[in-house]
């Protein structure tokens, strides 16, 4: 079990409700969005502890969201794992990857990097 709250920031459908699933079956607490304005209101509003995000998703910009990512930083840590259907796309925002990246789709590694990260106790807790 994983005790973190995740934002999912992806085009809508069957994959991004698939990995919300798995989120929850791991015990997260999974926040959705389909755009990018949306994503980035959450981010504010919920303090996530790792964001899931596909910068171009819902007419995003990867200049949005690297500004965006740093701000929140800059306050409190965030764990980010950067999904894309192309490399172009996940290279974008690979410095601020922490987490990684990978095709939109493909959940199995970022679902063993949140466990290995998340796992164990409290995430809130640990060291920035």
């Amino acid at each position: 079990m994983i005790s973190a709250r995740i934002l999912v920031v992806l085009d809508d459908g069957p994959k991004r409700s698939a990995l919300a699933r798995q989120l929850e079956c791991l015990g997260a607490e999974v926040f959705m969005s389909g755009t990018g304005s949306g994503g980035l209101l959450l981010l504010g509003r919920l303090q996530p502890d790792v964001l899931v995000l596909d910068p171009t998703a819902g007419r995003g910009r990867s200049e949005d969201w690297r500004r965006g990512v740093e701000r929140y930083r800059s306050n409190r840590s965030l764990s980010l794992w950067v999904q894309g259907s192309s490399e172009f796309t996940r290279a974008s925002m690979a410095a601020e990857a922490d987490l990684g990246s990978g095709p939109v789709g493909e959940h199995v590694q970022l679902l063993d990097q949140i466990e290995n990260e998340f796992g164990s106790g409290d995430f809130r807790h640990r060291a920035a």
